[in-house]
């Protein structure tokens, strides 16, 4: 399904989004389905997702909010 998606992006010149990047494994292009597929952890301020077929290790960084408790 993913190469589909390259192949139509490549022949369109269209650039995928941020959050459509992250879903779709550099490696292999498989889909990365939470749970299915890929395993996801949070660590350090990074979002490290591991996909399940072949293995590939993406660390992506995220800001969480904090509040301060009065």
């Amino acid at each position: 399904y993913a190469s589909h998606l390259y192949k139509i992006s490549r022949r369109h010149r269209i650039r995928f989004s941020i959050q459509t990047k992250e879903v779709v494994c550099r490696k292999c292009s498989t889909l990365l389905v939470q749970g299915a597929t890929s395993r996801v952890r949070l660590r350090n301020g990074m979002k490290i997702v591991h996909c399940l077929q072949c293995g590939d290790i993406r660390r992506i960084p995220y800001k969480h909010n904090r509040r301060v408790l009065t």
